[in-house]
Protein backbone atom coordinates (compact mmCIF):
# COMPACT_ATOMS: atom_id res chain seq x y z
CA UNK A 1 0.00 0.00 0.00
CA UNK A 2 1.72 3.55 -1.12
CA UNK A 3 1.97 6.75 1.58
CA UNK A 4 -1.05 8.74 2.07
CA UNK A 5 -0.25 12.28 1.32
CA UNK A 6 -0.42 14.81 4.43
CA UNK A 7 -2.61 17.73 3.40
CA UNK A 8 -3.11 20.71 5.08
CA UNK A 9 -5.93 23.46 3.49
CA UNK A 10 -4.31 27.26 3.63
CA UNK A 11 -7.94 28.98 3.72
CA UNK A 12 -10.00 28.88 0.23
CA UNK A 13 -7.06 29.02 -2.06
CA UNK A 14 -4.32 26.48 -1.57
CA UNK A 15 -3.92 22.34 -0.57
CA UNK A 16 -0.39 21.49 0.70
CA UNK A 17 1.34 18.65 1.39
CA UNK A 18 3.44 18.62 4.13
CA UNK A 19 5.20 14.91 3.50
CA UNK A 20 6.14 15.68 -0.28
CA UNK A 21 9.99 15.34 0.60
CA UNK A 22 9.78 12.47 2.97
CA UNK A 23 7.31 10.22 0.41
CA UNK A 24 8.47 11.81 -3.13
CA UNK A 25 11.79 12.85 -2.70
CA UNK A 26 10.87 16.01 -3.82
CA UNK A 27 10.13 19.42 -2.29
CA UNK A 28 6.11 20.40 -2.67
CA UNK A 29 6.22 22.93 -5.16
CA UNK A 30 4.11 26.32 -5.25
CA UNK A 31 2.82 27.92 -8.49
CA UNK A 32 2.76 31.31 -7.12
CA UNK A 33 1.25 32.90 -10.74
CA UNK A 34 -2.63 34.05 -9.35
CA UNK A 35 -1.78 33.87 -6.12
CA UNK A 36 -1.31 37.40 -4.00
CA UNK A 37 1.82 37.87 -2.10
CA UNK A 38 -0.31 37.41 1.22
CA UNK A 39 -1.47 34.00 0.12
CA UNK A 40 2.45 32.75 -0.92
CA UNK A 41 3.76 34.01 2.51
CA UNK A 42 1.23 31.91 4.48
CA UNK A 43 1.41 28.99 2.37
CA UNK A 44 5.45 29.33 2.70
CA UNK A 45 4.89 29.68 6.38
CA UNK A 46 2.59 26.74 6.88
CA UNK A 47 5.89 24.51 5.07
CA UNK A 48 8.90 26.17 7.27
CA UNK A 49 6.86 25.76 10.26
CA UNK A 50 6.26 22.09 9.21
CA UNK A 51 10.41 21.65 8.28
CA UNK A 52 9.63 21.12 5.06
CA UNK A 53 11.94 22.49 2.41
CA UNK A 54 9.86 24.12 -1.08
CA UNK A 55 10.24 25.39 -3.90
CA UNK A 56 8.54 29.08 -5.90
CA UNK A 57 7.71 28.69 -9.47
CA UNK A 58 6.81 31.42 -11.55
CA UNK A 59 7.94 33.78 -8.48
CA UNK A 60 8.62 37.37 -9.97
CA UNK A 61 11.16 39.74 -8.70
CA UNK A 62 8.37 41.89 -6.55
CA UNK A 63 7.23 39.26 -4.69
CA UNK A 64 10.72 37.87 -4.20
CA UNK A 65 11.61 40.88 -2.45
CA UNK A 66 8.58 41.21 -0.43
CA UNK A 67 8.52 37.07 0.96
CA UNK A 68 12.64 37.59 1.19
CA UNK A 69 11.90 40.28 3.96
CA UNK A 70 9.97 37.43 5.88
CA UNK A 71 12.15 34.72 4.79
CA UNK A 72 15.97 35.69 4.70
CA UNK A 73 17.30 32.15 3.52
CA UNK A 74 14.84 32.33 0.35
CA UNK A 75 16.95 31.89 -2.74
CA UNK A 76 16.26 33.70 -6.42
CA UNK A 77 16.60 32.92 -9.63
CA UNK A 78 15.40 35.41 -11.60
CA UNK A 79 15.97 33.76 -14.80
CA UNK A 80 13.62 30.63 -13.85
CA UNK A 81 11.81 32.64 -11.90
CA UNK A 82 12.49 30.21 -8.98
CA UNK A 83 12.84 30.36 -5.40
CA UNK A 84 13.33 28.09 -2.86
CA UNK A 85 14.71 27.31 0.66
CA UNK A 86 16.32 24.92 2.39
CA UNK A 87 20.26 24.66 2.26
CA UNK A 88 20.26 20.85 2.86
CA UNK A 89 19.00 21.11 -1.34
CA UNK A 90 22.18 21.11 -3.22
CA UNK A 91 22.09 21.86 -7.02
CA UNK A 92 23.75 18.22 -7.45
CA UNK A 93 20.81 16.70 -5.89
CA UNK A 94 18.07 18.67 -7.58
CA UNK A 95 19.85 18.35 -10.97
CA UNK A 96 20.01 14.64 -10.07
CA UNK A 97 16.32 14.23 -9.37
CA UNK A 98 15.22 16.55 -11.84
CA UNK A 99 17.15 14.30 -14.62
CA UNK A 100 15.47 11.42 -13.22
CA UNK A 101 11.98 12.64 -13.83
CA UNK A 102 12.92 14.53 -17.28
CA UNK A 103 12.73 17.96 -16.08
CA UNK A 104 15.55 20.13 -17.98
CA UNK A 105 17.25 22.87 -15.57
CA UNK A 106 19.68 25.66 -15.97
CA UNK A 107 22.00 26.68 -13.35
CA UNK A 108 23.81 30.05 -12.97
CA UNK A 109 27.47 29.31 -12.17
CA UNK A 110 27.37 31.66 -9.50
CA UNK A 111 23.74 31.53 -7.78
CA UNK A 112 23.97 27.77 -6.62
CA UNK A 113 20.19 27.97 -7.83
CA UNK A 114 17.88 26.37 -10.53
CA UNK A 115 15.36 27.13 -13.09
CA UNK A 116 12.93 24.92 -14.40
CA UNK A 117 12.36 24.90 -18.12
Amino acid sequence: MGRVAKLIKVENFAQIDIDRFRRRGFPEVIYCSGKTREQIKKIVGILLKQRQPLLLTRLDRKTFSYLKKYYSRLKYNPQGKVGYINPALSLKWIKDRARKNGVKLTAPKSKGVIGVI
